[in-house]
């Protein structure tokens, strides 16, 4: 018969636990802010008001600045005159630098993240059957901690290092569940 308390009991240590995590890694390693890297922000030019018309005395070409900077992952940022004519130009790398930052830091989450989850499902494993809604709920948390810390790192991956990491988590997940059963069939045994 389903023991709904054990259910919600499991589901609630599951859910509290990955939240737990995640917000207390936040709160002790926080996040890159977009404005700590770019404090200049790429504003429209203005309209020209109606019926006049503007002629603008622009000779350079930007295509070849223009690729380079998006080679770079950067952003153009013009700065117009008074006419609302291009004066000067140049390529904004502040995106591309806030975009390594929080690419370093979802790979140190992953880390974190992942070994937290793994200690979590070795505890939950190893715990007495007699309190089997919290070793339960303990061995989902740790699973769910190591799917959010993998989900922020996956975008950063290459296209092997993916399934490697996956590979490599659903192997360790799987190590120390056929353990746990080896370890329940000895016990079993001796007595």
């Amino acid at each position: 018969m389903i023991n709904l308390k054990k259910i919600a009991l499991t589901a609630g240590i599951t859910i509290l636990f990955a939240l737990f995590i995640g917000f207390m890694i936040d709160a002790i390693y926080q996040t890159p802010k977009y404005e700590n890297y770019c404090s200049q922000f790429n504003h429209p030019q203005p309209i020209a008001k109606q019926g006049i018309e503007v002629q603008c005395n622009t000779t350079y070409d930007n295509t070849a600045i223009s690729n380079e900077c998006y080679k770079q992952r950067g952003e153009m940022r013009y700065e117009y005159d008074t006419n609302n004519c291009p004066k000067r130009m140049h390529c904004d790398l502040c995106s591309a630098d806030f975009n390594k930052a929080m690419d370093k830091y979802n790979l140190k989450l992953f880390y974190l993240t992942a070994l937290i989850g793994i200690i979590a499902i070795i505890i939950g494993l190893f715990m007495s059957l007699s309190i089997e809604a919290i070793a339960s709920g303990l061995i989902f948390g740790g699973i769910l901690t190591l799917i959010q810390g993998t989900v922020r790192v996956f975008g950063t991956l290459g296209r092997y290092t993916k399934p490697l990491i996956l590979g490599i988590e659903l192997a360790i997940i799987l190590l120390i569940a056929y353990k746990k059963k080896d370890e329940n069939k000895n016990k079993k045994k001796r007595r």
